[in-house]
């Protein structure tokens, strides 16, 4: 019974020790345009935004406007709103979030396009000096009737220069991708849905602030919270506890 109880303890200080990776946090706040300022009125499919506009909470609307669907024959990839990123103009969005210089960060979005466009216009992701442009081409033809609505992901990643970050997404026109020049209808433009951006790098390792082999503290005083073991040591103790009980017990078991 001894046995059983040394063990669960030292199984449970061992989990209690170890740290779980978890998921990456988002670092993008409302990156499905769930949340805005003021409701749509009844049958209204879509609010029309201007530049400098923050009626989706955390963005502001730049360049010439977006369009803000909720229905409309849209399909969300990630949720019921989608942004068209042209009204009467090219449009588009930013949201400034706190980053941590020389990590790298990771931006995933869902990308699609208005029906009421040809060619496919060029959508550019911009954030700490650098930016990549993206495409989109249904593989099939979309309509809203059958929400025959397409997306697909798309992935950029940066290096963050400051303690803050702006990411923007825009449309631009009459620009080269892969070697192509598309010209982008002003009054129908590229879709976007679900922006998520995380750091792919590690926290920084603590620094030493003291002499190792210098004690800090007295450990038996037990108002000073520095005395205080740390769970390697907790650890150690009790497996070295558990190994010299075992030890004991199966030396009693020959006698």
């Amino acid at each position: 019974m001894k046995y059983l109880s040394l063990s669960l303890i030292f199984t449970g200080v061992v989990v209690l020790g170890l740290e779980s990776p978890g998921q990456a946090a988002n670092l993008i706040n409302n990156g499905s345009f769930e949340d805005y300022q003021s409701a749509f009125a009844p049958n209204q499919s879509y609010k029309t935004l201007s530049a400098g506009s923050t009626e989706i909470n955390d963005w502001e609307v730049t360049g010439g406007g977006i369009k803000y669907y909720l229905g409309g024959g849209w399909t969300g990839s990630n949720s019921d709103y989608v942004l068209d990123l042209s009204a009467s103009g090219l449009g588009g969005i930013r949201q400034t979030f706190d980053t941590i210089i020389g990590n790298k960060y990771r931006l995933t979005f869902d990308l699609s396009r208005n029906i009421g466009i040809n060619t496919p216009p060029i959508l550019r992701t911009s954030a700490a000096g650098e930016f990549q442009d993206f495409a989109f081409s249904p593989t099939s033809p979309m309509d809203f009737i059958t929400k025959n609505v397409q997306w697909e992901t798309q992935i950029w990643e940066f290096e963050a220069k400051d303690t803050t970050t702006t990411l923007e997404l825009f449309m631009i026109d009459n620009q080269p991708l892969n070697g192509t020049i598309v010209s982008a209808n002003t009054y129908s433009g590229t879709a976007l849905d679900n922006i998520s951006i995380i750091s792919l790098s590690p926290p920084s390792p603590l620094e030493p602030t003291s002499n190792p082999l210098e004690p800090t503290s007295n450990p038996l005083d037990p108002t000073d919270a520095e005395g205080v073991p740390e769970t390697q040591t907790v650890i150690g103790i009790l497996l070295f506890g558990l190994l010299a009980f075992r030890s004991r017990n199966q030396t009693n078991q020959r006698d």
